[in-house]
């Protein structure tokens, strides 16, 4: 037997999105957080790379610039001390980046 559902409470679905807005980074930050993940993938892990596959072993020096960049908190509400920036949120801002860096004129394709 199926139990009917309570009806959703308005005032109780407002604060919810009211909060869950007050702790989405601004688009500033988002990009910020893409721009310091691309100077990593540049300064660290991509140089690594080739050891890391090689050898098979973790990627120390990824994972040290990304804590000394403070992106391992990115996830984390503003409450706790993290910019509560969601997966979604850095995605889209990576790929109009990366949009950007395809169309740019002058870039030769390889």
């Amino acid at each position: 037997m199926r139990h009917p559902q309570p009806a959703a409470d308005p005032q109780h679905a407002r604060a919810g999105q009211a909060l869950a807005a007050a702790d989405r980074p601004a688009t500033a930050i988002v990009g910020d957080i893409v721009e310091r993940a691309r100077r990593i993938g540049e300064d660290a892990a991509g140089p690594a790379a080739i050891d890391v596959d090689r050898d098979a072993r973790f990627p120390i020096e990824a994972v040290d610039a990304m804590r000394d960049a403070d992106l391992l908190s990115t996830l984390i509400p503003v409450g706790l001390g993290g910019t509560a920036a969601s997966l979604a949120d850095v995605r889209e801002r990576s790929n109009r980046q990366m949009q950007f860096v395809l169309l740019r004129p002058g870039r030769t394709g390889g």
